[in-house]
């Protein structure tokens, strides 16, 4: 692990707060925000890009 690692899961990990508070706004509007909004899946590959660089990082 390296500088240059540690700043790309800095931005994964901004990018994961990013959606995850844009899931958060949408769910303020929308009761059913949790049964397959773009947000939703949205989150769900941010935290998953998340996981693959955490992944690498540590191989």
């Amino acid at each position: 692990m390296d500088l240059n690692d540690v700043k790309i899961v800095e931005q994964e990990i901004k990018r994961l707060q990013t959606r995850i508070n844009k899931l958060k706004e949408r769910a303020r509007e929308d009761e059913y925000t949790f049964f397959g909004c773009k947000e939703s899946g949205a989150v769900k590959r941010a935290a998953l890009d998340l996981k693959m660089e955490l992944t690498r990082i540590t191989s």
